[in-house]
């Protein structure tokens, strides 16, 4: 008995039982509830497969970054530039230094703040020379890959939240109506 009114005190929190004063309108805000909490709860598992799969081929393009990219020791060989990007400091230093067949291959790089002419610093390039960013490192790749799904997981809630917003603004909406359209008719009712 007391698992019965367990069970009918919780469907009558959750709104599905069936109360006849319950009204329509009220009745499919607690559907909406329902199929946004099953979009959330379906949301996770796709999250961390997405996260799975990013991380799958994340690893594989961080090796192959690994394999094609190469780190040298440049020498910045002028003054650094700084410069004002959107309120931020922004350095840039003309670098030099030894390529794989012992020529000199030059570039402008970004240079930590306080790098003066003569500074030794770390330049990644391409076979070719051309200058590129470092090879993803297994905590970027892990990041990125947590991202993936923490960002999936928050817009599926993000998305839930704003159509039971709407929904709900709607359906106030008719709810106020019908309200007034009710207390027209007893007014009207009130002075025969």
């Amino acid at each position: 008995m007391h698992e019965r009114r367990t069970a009918q005190g919780l469907a009558r929190r959750l709104g599905i039982e069936r109360n006849p004063l319950r009204r329509r309108s009220d009745r499919l805000e607690t559907r909406a509830r329902i199929a946004a909490l099953l979009l959330c709860a379906v949301a996770v598992p796709v999250a961390v497969e997405a996260g799975v799969l990013a991380h799958h081929h994340l690893s594989a393009a961080a090796a192959h970054e690994v394999a094609t990219r190469q780190r040298h020791t440049a020498v910045v060989v002028d003054e650094p530039h700084v410069s004002a990007a959107r309120s931020v400091l922004v350095t840039t230093a003309r670098v030099a230094w030894t390529g794989t067949s012992g020529e000199t291959r030059r570039a402008t790089v970004l240079a930590p703040p306080g790098t003066r002419g003569g500074d030794r610093m770390t330049v990644w390039s391409t076979p070719d020379g051309v200058v590129t960013a470092p090879p993803l490192s297994g905590r970027d790749v892990l990041a990125l890959a947590v991202l993936t799904g923490a960002g999936l997981v928050l817009g599926a809630v993000a998305l839930s939240l704003v159509l039971l917003a709407v929904l709900r603004r709607l359906l106030d909406r008719r709810r106020l109506r019908a309200w007034e359209t009710e207390w027209a008719q007893i007014d009207t009712a009130g002075r025969r």
